[in-house]
């Protein structure tokens, strides 16, 4: 199954887990077109629900008649800190798993280095095998071990389940965790199933060190935030808390579903991961962003790999189509009418499509 992008696609960052019904924070000055009072009534809605603290939304859409061919509406609701400090476009969150789009597309870059290329005599590709790029890579399945590729890695497809605890900061760094993947049992056949595993896309987040001698966030900072202007992105926990936007995680204590208690929101503060052991999991999940940014990079993504208002190639377009072409389907049913069936594309982001887009 193919993704085909739409025209509007809606990036959602939120914080932590209550806040009271309220009016949207909105720093811009333009009248809304997109997002609606039923959206601010939805948002309202999920947040007394769920007993979250806060999000931030952005919406773009192309138009013409725009500064740059794009239009961008933000929202926002709730408080990113326990001091109250509210929610804004420019507050940033750990966008988590969403991180994955940039792992696989910084691969999509080095694919298509043709400098790269001649400098290594063969060519990079997603159907490389893995025992061909990185020391020390093994599997316990044998089968698996010598025939998986750049694809399977990111399509979850490998038979090895998550194992997140070798998910660490270890001495010899991420090489050394790959291989330690050997002595982890796989739970099915190799190809036979999707199995979500951040071990895969951390192993391939070394590639940029071993092949170009540069840290994978250097990578992405040079390729994607910088080309892109996303000068509030970060893959550095230190970076975020230093520009006062950080948005703090919270946590529900005192919770109790069997009586309908939701508990109260307590901050976690600070950080969870200190120290840069967040260097544990660039490729997999850590990615620090806000809504304001993001609008930039879905508006690329949309545009086709191009930078939304001088039109130049961030991404080659090859490389944007390739990755939002289905591969794996971890669930054959919709979970919700309204919903197609879930399929996983190569960047390792879960797709719920609805049938009307």
């Amino acid at each position: 199954m193919g993704l085909h992008l739409s025209r509007i696609y809606v990036p959602i960052l939120y914080n932590g887990l209550i806040y009271a019904l309220q009016q949207p924070f909105n720093a811009d000055s333009n009248p809304r077109k997109l997002i609606s009072p039923n959206v601010d009534a939805y948002v309202n809605s999920m947040l007394a629900g769920w007993n979250s603290s806060g999000l931030a939304v952005a919406v773009v859409r192309r138009d013409d008649t725009a500064p740059g061919g794009w239009h961008r509406e933000f929202a926002s609701y709730g408080i990113a800190k326990d001091d109250g400090t509210p929610v804004t476009p420019d507050t940033l969150f750990s966008i988590g798993s969403d991180s994955k789009l940039f792992l696989a597309l910084s691969l999509g870059l080095l694919i298509s280095n043709e400098t790269l290329s001649k400098e290594r005599g063969s060519q990079l590709d997603w159907t490389t095998k893995a025992r061909e790029i990185l020391p020390g890579w093994g599997l316990m399945d044998e089968v698996a071990s010598r025939e998986t590729v750049i694809q399977d890695m990111l399509s979850h497809r490998t038979g090895l389940p998550r194992h997140d605890a070798s998910l660490g900061v270890l001495p010899g760094g991420t090489l050394e965790m790959i291989s330690t993947l050997k002595s982890l049992r796989p739970s099915a056949e190799f190809r036979e199933t999707y199995q979500y595993n951040n071990l895969m896309y951390e192993s391939l987040a070394v590639l940029p060190s071993l092949l170009l001698n540069q840290s994978y966030e250097s990578y992405i900072a040079e390729h994607i935030f910088n080309p892109l202007d996303m000068s509030s992105s970060t893959y550095s926990v230190k970076v975020a808390e230093s520009s006062g936007q950080f948005a703090h995680g919270f946590q529900w204590t005192m919770r109790d579903l069997t009586k309908g208690i939701k508990g109260s929101l307590t901050a976690t503060v600070p950080y969870y991961a200190r120290d840069e052991s967040e260097k544990a999991f660039p490729g997999c999940g850590g990615v620090i962003s806000s809504a304001r940014d993001l609008s930039i990079w879905v508006s690329m993504l949309l545009n086709k790999g191009r930078h939304p208002e001088t039109d130049r190639t961030v991404i080659p377009e090859d490389v944007v189509e390739h990755i939002a072409t289905g591969v794996t389907v971890p669930d054959g049913r919709a979970l919700y009418p309204e919903f197609v069936r879930q399929f996983y594309v190569h960047v390792g982001i879960n797709l719920k499509l609805l049938n009307n887009v």
